[in-house]
């Protein structure tokens, strides 16, 4: 009797504690992303006995009190690839409860990045395109997004183009940036990949480099043209440029520089043009290293005709990605000599008086002007070329002897720089007149040259001589 009262205790106390090992298990569908999925769960025991779940039918949490021990998991979802075969352990010292099955998004498609670069500066942001082509089940665009290692942020812009069928294609614009508040002191290495929420669908790792940034007030430019610098109307000014990276670390790349107009000084910029430059008021130097400095050399001409105070206001402007911010120099011209031109003709006599006797036929006076009596000086300010002197014989005031009687030795000037007075011609008087006691003739002297200021502008002018004779 007491054996058989100890023998039902026994047993009793293995059920109860067979009883007491069941736990309540809370069994949840999501997907990759760990999204709720409603699908249809079926759990088999190790003996492939069927385990009682609820609810019946579809939904994304399930209940089951189970035994410590493995189970077996089948899990279908419309859109999703079925899951079969997918063992559960129940641990008899879990105490949370929950088992999630995962679920996978049945769709096939290709994600290719395109960006135009490899680095990304502090402060910039870059544009760059993802190509989606979908050759499985329909799915959205919106549910395409971006995962990246720090410091990067990607942000992927609104498009009218969202339900992508098998066959469809879509372009994606998106941002990258680096995330506000990050500060960047050395270059970082990361990277950017796409992937469509709850599936095995993703890109190609794109590699980006993360690029620190320095402040404005560690670029320095010499020589500083604040002070206005003064010009001569025609003549080019050359002026080097020392662009300094004061910073330690940090390297300047893609250093842009351009010249910029004040308002009202637009016109002036044809003054200025950058040496070795494709455009004439742009260039790029392509690094500064730390504490090294670049230059660049630019030339200013104003016009030759240009007038006094006349003058160029702008800015000389810095941009690169390397800096926080662009930096621009003051920059200031102003003509202070203007440049003219000036050719004055000097000549002592210019009336040629000559007495001859009847009885010898011998004639006195000034016949000849000897090597600078008449000379042409240049009191202007710019050279003079090419000066051509000639007579006008087709001179209303011209006689038609006067060929005859006077002859130029200097047809030509080739070259009478500023302020010379050295360009000597010499005339005379072959013959005095012949015909009559009393005779005249008029010669008229012109000479011509381009004028400087204006190389289509031909200047003219001319002085009058007259040969007198008397007979007496």
């Amino acid at each position: 009797m007491i054996i058989g009262i100890v023998v039902l205790l026994i047993i009793g106390f293995l059920i109860l504690s067979w009883l007491g090992s069941q736990k309540e298990i809370n069994i949840n569908l999501v997907d990759t992303d760990g999204t709720s999925v409603a699908g249809s769960l079926t759990l088999k025991d190790s003996t492939g006995r069927l385990v009682d779940t609820l609810p019946k039918g579809k939904s994304t949490k399930f209940k089951a009190n189970l035994f410590p021990g493995d189970y077996t998991a089948k899990v279908t979802a419309e859109g999703y690839l079925p899951l079969d075969g997918e063992t559960v352990t129940i641990e008899s010292d879990d105490e949370t409860g929950i088992v999630k099955l995962t679920l996978t998004k049945n769709l096939k498609a290709t994600l290719t990045i395109a960006l135009d670069t490899t680095k990304l500066y502090d402060g910039q942001t870059i544009v760059g395109k993802l190509n989606v082509l979908n050759s499985g089940n329909v799915f959205n665009t919106t549910d395409i997004i971006a995962t990246t290692i720090t410091p990067l942020q990607v942000t992927i812009l609104p498009t009218g183009q969202s339900t992508l069928t098998s066959g469809g294609s879509a372009n994606l614009d998106f941002e990258v940036k680096i995330k506000e508040g990050t500060t960047i002191t050395k270059a970082t290495a990361s990277s950017i990949t796409f992937k469509i929420k709850g599936s095995n669908v993703s890109s190609s790792k794109f590699d980006i480099t993360a690029m620190p940034t320095i402040n404005p007030t560690e670029l320095t430019m010499t020589p500083s043209l604040t002070t206005t610098t003064n010009l001569t109307a025609g003549l080019q000014k050359e002026t080097v440029l020392t662009f300094k990276n004061a910073n330690k670390t940090i390297p300047l790349e893609d250093v842009k520089i351009e010249i910029h107009a004040d308002a009202g000084f637009e016109d002036a910029l044809d003054w200025i043009t950058i040496a070795n430059s494709e455009t004439p008021l742009e260039t790029t130097i392509p690094l500064i290293d730390p504490t090294k400095s670049q230059t660049i050399k630019i030339y200013i001409k104003a016009p030759i005709d240009a007038k006094k105070d006349e003058e160029f206001r702008g800015k000389i402007r810095v941009t690169t990605y390397s800096l926080k911010a662009p930096k621009e120099f003051l920059a200031s011209y102003k003509v202070a000599t203007e440049t003219t031109v000036n050719l004055v003709f000097k000549m002592s006599p210019k009336i040629f008086n000559i007495t001859c006797s009847k009885i010898t036929g011998i004639c006195t006076g000034a016949q000849k002007l000897s090597n600078g009596e008449a000379r042409f000086e240049n009191a202007g300010s710019v050279t003079i070329e090419n000066i051509l002197i000639s007579l006008d014989l087709d001179a209303p005031e011209a006689t038609a002897n006067c060929q005859s009687y006077f002859r130029l030795w200097t047809p030509k000037i080739d070259k009478l720089e500023a302020g010379a007075k050295d360009g000597t011609t010499v005339v005379e008087v072959m013959d005095a007149p012949a015909s009559g006691n009393t005779a005249s003739e008029v010669c008229v002297l012109q000479w011509e040259y381009n004028n400087p200021l204006d190389p289509t502008t031909r200047e003219r002018d001319r002085t009058i001589i007259e040969i007198n004779k008397k007979t007496t």
